[in-house]
């Protein structure tokens, strides 16, 4: 089990959440009439050419499109 999540974790990368972080996401959030901050924090993580795999496909392709950013959204 540990060997699995191992593998799976080499894929992630880890953000810390700042001041600076937090009123990006707001405006984003203001920007978009959503109010999911992970929803907003996860979009504001993809890159053009990206993937976003997401329980929340509709709302990611919003702020996605806020952004102006061109990312695979794959619901799972």
């Amino acid at each position: 089990m540990q060997a699995n999540l191992a593998r799976a974790l080499q894929g992630v990368r880890a953000v810390p959440r700042d001041v600076t972080t937090a009123k990006r996401l707001g405006v984003l959030l203001g920007a978009s009439g959503r109010s999911d901050v992970v929803d907003a924090h996860v979009a504001q993580l993809a890159t053009d050419g990206g993937q976003v795999l997401t329980s929340d496909p509709e709302d990611i392709r919003h702020l996605l499109k806020v952004l102006g950013v061109r990312a695979a959204v794959t619901a799972v």
